[in-house]
């Protein structure tokens, strides 16, 4: 579970940078290469860098794609401290 603090200037830019964390922990715990993901997902290695890195846009598709490839659930917590 991701947790996400509301009270933050770039809640934006954390929740892309949290979810991209949590999408390359999935993929190391299953020693997977970048490439072989991207090919398997047939994306751009750059892509999924850009995904796993927080940068760019949120790309729902693949991160939805990503999850079901680690199978693995993704919860987003928001709090207000």
């Amino acid at each position: 579970m991701i947790v996400i603090n509301l009270n933050t200037k770039r809640l934006y830019k954390n929740i892309r940078k949290e979810i991209g964390r949590f999408l390359f922990i999935k993929r190391q715990e299953k020693n997977w290469s970048l490439k072989k993901v991207a090919l398997l997902l047939k994306i751009c290695p750059e892509t999924l860098e850009n995904v796993e890195l927080g940068r760019g846009m949120v790309r729902w598709i693949v991160i939805v794609r990503l999850l079901m490839l680690y199978q693995a659930e993704l919860r987003i917590r928001f709090v207000c401290e």
